[in-house]
């Protein structure tokens, strides 16, 4: 009984104390409604300035990974542990059960919405401000960094490159800012080769941090006992190195 009181102590110890993320509402333009998830950062988390702001991160969902799912919830998570704010949120017809805009310029303007709403958050640094997506969320969280130059860097969670990665992210060669691509290295939707194909022809700006898995970085056969716990390690392992990336864009702004 001791033993076991003693591995519970420890587990709980090692286990962090997430507080319950803050929810609300925002109202897109076009009347729709874009549910938002923030967590904030324990008072002693690194990267507040002077004034107590710190820096943050947007995180697109899927198209049909909602917010609530591993890779999004997990970012958002480890952001916050590492002291971003970090706002996840949900396209308006998830709710629905619908489908994204054949252009994309409804899902542009859901990720517009919850960007105003974090540059407006006076716990925010708006001069150190990250944006991510995953899946559906790159093609339309790479469309809103071009059109916000003062965004600090864009992190991509299993990009696209079914239909051409020049396609899918217009003028990537051109671009200079910090990009990250996480992804496993069995996505059928963005083959390695296809991938490092097109990065060839970029400035050296465009990482990539690959780690197993698919589209969804999972492993192996879902019918393995031991698929959950590996495919929860890959997925942390992904995260972890994505939020390392911002904290190394973070360290080079105050050195």
């Amino acid at each position: 009984m001791r033993a076991l009181l003693a591995a519970l102590t420890l587990l709980l110890i090692a286990t962090p104390a997430w507080a319950a993320p803050e929810t609300k509402t925002l109202d897109a333009p076009r009347g729709a409604k874009v549910p938002v998830a923030i967590h904030v950062p324990a008072a002693k988390a690194p990267f507040a300035d002077a004034e107590g702001k710190r820096p943050a991160l947007l995180i697109a969902p899927g198209q049909g990974y909602h917010m609530g799912l591993p890779l999004i919830a997990g970012l958002a998570e480890e952001a916050a542990l590492a002291g971003l704010v970090a706002y996840r949120f949900d396209w308006a017809y998830t709710a629905a059960k619908g489908r994204p805009a054949p252009d994309l310029a409804s899902e542009i303007e859901d990720m517009e919405t919850a960007l105003q709403a974090l540059l407006a958050d006076p716990r925010v640094d708006p001069s150190r401000v990250f944006i991510a997506g995953k899946s559906l969320g790159t093609l339309v969280s790479y469309r809103v960094f071009a059109a916000h130059p003062a965004l600090k860097a864009l992190f991509l969670l299993t990009p696209v490159g079914r239909g051409g990665v020049e396609t899918n992210y217009p003028q990537l060669a051109e671009t200079k800012r910090p990009i990250l691509m996480t992804l496993g290295n069995r996505d059928p939707l963005c083959p390695l080769p296809v991938l490092y194909a097109a990065l060839a022809k970029t400035k050296g700006n465009v990482a990539t941090l690959i780690v197993a898995g698919d589209h969804g970085m999972n492993v192996g056969d879902w019918r393995d006992p031991a698929f959950k716990e590996r495919n929860a390690a890959n997925i942390r392992a992904a995260l972890e190195g994505t939020v390392h990336w911002m904290r190394l864009a973070l360290e080079a702004e105050s050195d």
